[in-house]
């Protein structure tokens, strides 16, 4: 409606018109040099699709110096027979993708120009032009093949926004970038050839840097002051072989990324101490091999509240290093190590206070545990094959879950000794009396290559299912494993008596291949008393899930001994049927009582 209001400015004459929109209008005035100076904003955007079939756009290059008035220039998908002889001192936003020469007009003064984007074009930014950009708040270059030097940039002191991506030929850029003051977005993504950065960043204003990609980039500025509004760097497949221990003073940054910087050998200290960090990547860095602790840093602090997310993935660390950098990571909550080489877990990882997430999936070498973060809930050590029978004990301990609020998975095919009941298949049941009890579910099975949470369902008194699921674990897992999980619901539609509870494996949502061999049940006593609570009932149907009688529990102990180790500590004492007395006086139906006592 707006843009044919305007157009009825002057209907027979385009020229005349202040906005102009519509690409044959547009055409015509630069191909018939029809302009004026009544012309305000020009607005040229071709479709893709409608560029590979137009012709190219034939005119002089003169068209735009009747129009004196010219604020803003958009051009988009159009392609044009040469570059302009004139653009008029009155713009303020040039935007032409595809610009089709390689350097502005010599007579064009740009002192008032605001945005310059000439991306995907041959331009390459001579020196004169920049001492003219005093108002230039936003360049984009992005994909200019030809440009291999960025200049003095201190004539555009306004600059807030510079982008480069994909200059394939760019190798320098100039020291004054590094000293912008108002600068608050550098991106410099896939620049293959890049070599030189300024030799320190003093930008109060930056908030991003991307240096992704630049696969020839070897070394990172200084960084000379505080930079307290820098809130995300990304270094990413770059070739930075070490970080300066200055970047410590990136004291605002929330999110470092240095995933597969494949040629980084050291991590200094102050980057592993930065008080603002939420995200810390590091996957893949597989040639670090010290921490650089550099001169003496006060220890920053970290905010408790805040989930700080630190991943080590697929790296090649001594065990040494390892036991290094864990108290490095105290404030870290979510830890991630997949697929990396680490040995063992060490007493130093004692230290990691603030964990909660431990994911270990596919370190297979990773044999003893020795500590554990005191504040652990979830831990995922999917595909750990060469873990020892006494590390997946410490794992799977009574101690260790008692208290509930964890999800564990860990290779194994029993269920922990010191559950309470056990059946074969992906369901089981229960009645409670009251409140529902406080419970660990444990599920025992190979899930196949299907790369989702494991998911199963609580039904009480057939009512609709309540859906839960094992967060945290998220991975293929071909061979048996053990999952771990609490069961707890805030709401739930309960009779006065006793109630019915079935909980089965979600098989809808799995494909064929995972195979539920064993499903268990845990009562956590310190919260709910057996008399509220039995596995059978002379009332309810009995459970879809089989009992295992006193022989099948005897050889089911082999759980402790998978690879050939026997537990120093302790022994099986006895296996036995221990009955249990509910409320009303009447003597209930079978419980199986385990029992573990130290030798001696």
């Amino acid at each position: 409606m707006g843009r044919e209001i305007v157009r009825q400015e002057s209907p027979s004459r385009p020229g005349e018109q202040s906005r102009l929109w519509f690409s044959k209008d547009i055409i015509d005035i630069l191909e018939d040099d029809k302009g004026s100076d009544k012309i305000e904003i020009i607005m040229l955007r071709l479709l893709k699709e409608v560029k590979e079939e137009q012709e190219d756009v034939q005119w002089d290059g003169n068209a735009f110096k009747r129009m004196n008035n010219l604020q803003i220039l958009v051009i988009e998908n159009a392609r044009f027979s040469r570059g302009p002889s004139y653009l008029p001192n009155s713009l303020r936003v040039l935007t032409w993708h595809g610009y089709p020469d390689s350097s502005l007009p010599a007579n064009f003064n740009a002192k008032k120009l605001a945005i310059l984007d000439l991306s995907m074009s041959f331009f390459t930014l001579d020196k004169q032009h920049m001492k003219k950009l005093k108002c230039l708040t936003e360049m984009n270059l992005s994909g200019c093949q030809l440009l291999e030097q960025l200049p003095d940039m201190s004539g555009a002191p306004m600059l807030k926004r510079l982008l480069l991506d994909d200059c394939k030929n760019l190798v320098e850029v100039h020291d004054s970038v590094g000293f912008l003051g108002k600068l608050e977005y550098l991106s410099a993504k896939s620049c293959k050839s890049l070599r030189t950065l300024p030799h320190a960043f003093n930008l109060p204003s930056l908030e991003y840097l991307s240096l992704e990609r630049c696969e020839n980039l070897d070394s990172f500025p200084e960084i000379s002051a505080k930079m307290e509004n820098m809130k995300k760097l990304v270094l990413c497949f770059s070739g930075i072989k070490e970080l300066p221990f200055s970047i410590g003073n990136l004291v605002g940054l929330e999110y470092l990324d240095l995933n597969e910087c494949y040629e980084l050998s050291g991590l200094p200290t102050s980057s592993l101490m930065l008080p603002k960090i939420q995200v810390f990547w590091a996957a893949g860095c597989e040639r670090i091999k010290q921490l650089d602790k550099g001169r003496d840093q006060e220890q920053q602090t970290q905010d408790s509240i805040r989930r700080i997310e630190a991943s080590f993935k697929f790296c090649s660390f001594t065990n040494e290093f390892f036991s290094t950098l864990f108290p490095y990571l105290h404030y870290v909550s979510d830890l991630l190590l997949d697929f990396s080489n680490i040995k063992m877990l060490p007493t130093s990882i004692n230290a990691c206070q603030s964990l909660i997430r431990l994911s270990l999936n596919g370190c297979k070498e990773l044999r003893e545990i020795r500590g554990l973060p005191p504040n652990i809930e979830i831990l995922s050590a999917l595909n750990c094959t060469s873990m020892t029978s006494r590390s997946k004990a410490i794992l799977l301990s009574r101690t260790l879950h008692e208290g509930g609020g964890r999800n564990f998975v860990v290779p194994g095919s029993s269920i922990p000794y010191w559950f309470n009941h056990c059946t074969r298949g992906p369901s089981l049941s229960f009645w409670f009396h009251k409140e529902l009890p406080s419970i660990t579910i444990c599920v025992v099975g190979d899930m196949g290559s299907h790369e989702d949470y494991p998911k199963f369902r609580l039904s009480i008194n057939d009512s609709d299912p309540h859906g839960f699921s094992f967060m945290g674990i998220r991975e293929a897992a071909p061979i048996n494993h053990v999952y771990l999980s609490d069961l707890r619901l805030d709401r739930y539609d309960r009779e006065d008596g006793w109630n019915h509870a079935e909980v089965s494996y979600c098989t809808k949502w799995w494909p064929s291949e995972v195979n539920i061999k064993w499903m268990g049940i845990h009562v956590q006593e310190q919260h709910t008393s057996l008399i509220d609570f039995r596995f059978t009932s002379q009332v309810l149907p009995v459970s879809r899930g089989r009992v295992l009688t006193t022989s099948q529990r005897r050889a089911y102990l082999k759980y402790f001994y998978e690879d050939g180790q026997t537990d120093e500590y302790t022994k099986i004492y006895k296996v036995g049927i221990q009955p249990f007395v509910l409320s009303n006086g009447e003597k209930g139906k079978e419980q199986t009582s385990w029992r573990k006592v130290q030798k001696g």
